[in-house]
Parts: C-alpha cells; structure tokens; sequence
C-alpha cells in the first residue's frame, strides 16, 4: 500500500514537504532576527546562572543567616542584577552585577559606587560564578574591598557597612 498524499493547502498550493516541525514564531513588530537570538541567548544564561546559584544554596546550605547582619543589611538597601556577556558568555556565570536601585545611606553610596555601576570583584573575588557569589557573601567581614566599573573606568573601594 502506498502513503497518501498530503491534502493541497486551502490556497491550492501544495504543502511543503521539508516542513519537520512546527513553524517558527513570527517576530514581534520591530525585533530582528539578531535581536531575537540575542533575547534567546540573554534568557539561556539568566536560567544557568540562576540553577548554579540554586544548587550551592541548596546543596551547602547557603542561607542569609550566614551572612553578618551589617552585611545582611548592606544588600538589603540595594538591588543587584547580574550582568550577562551575551555575545561570549559562558553558560552558568556572570558578568559581574550591576547597581540596579540604591538607598543614599548605604555604605556602597557613601563609598562612591552609584546605580548602573557594575560591580566586578566583592573581597578580592571576582563576581563571575553565582555560586561563588555565595560564597564570598558569607566570608566577608565589617570591611572589604568592592571594585567597580563604569563608563568612565575602573574602581575599588574599602566598604564598612556598619560605618
């Protein structure tokens, strides 16, 4: 017995024969392919960066209150969001973590660090494992180095949180 044929398309043009899947969704008015791609890519490190930083929390049992209060309250005064290299970035890691909003008294707005900096190294470490991020937050003491860059360069700071 021989296959049957496809039916004609409502248009009496015939199916495509190459099709092995559903058709891609069409792009939203105004993105191109490249800014697409990039959008796909920019989510695939977000859930990698988010399900390594998940596992050393889970595994090691990483919880704040491991974290020193001052420190603790620190980053409570601000809101970080990681930084992604979309272009060459490495599944699973960061870029650093930019500034997103900060109150003017936290220590790091004292220090001179303001909102849109991103921050590169926090006690010597540099902020590119999300699982070492963790880490570094539950070693770090009443001061420490935060270094930073921005438009106009690079900077380090001493920070004392409680100061």
């Amino acid at each position: 017995q021989r296959p049957v044929p496809p039916a004609p398309a409502p248009d009496g043009d015939a199916p495509s024969q190459t099709s092995a899947g559903p058709a891609p969704a069409a792009l939203p008015p105004g993105i191109t392919e490249e800014e697409a791609r990039k959008r796909r890519r920019l989510m695939a490190l977000e859930a990698s960066a988010e399900a390594r930083f998940a596992e050393a929390v889970e595994l090691d049992g990483l919880t704040a209150d491991r974290v020193s209060p001052s420190v603790r309250r620190l980053f409570d005064s601000l809101a970080l969001e990681p930084v992604f290299d979309v272009e060459e970035g490495t599944e699973g890691f960061v870029d650093g973590l930019r500034i997103a909003e900060m109150s003017r008294a936290n220590a790091l707005s004292r220090s001179g660090f303001q909102v849109g900096d991103r921050l590169v190294r926090l006690g010597g470490q540099p902020l590119v494992d999300p699982a070492q991020i963790a880490y570094t937050m539950i070693s770090l003491g009443e001061r420490f180095e935060v270094c930073a860059a921005r438009e106009t360069g690079s900077y380090c700071r001493i920070v004392s949180p409680e100061e």
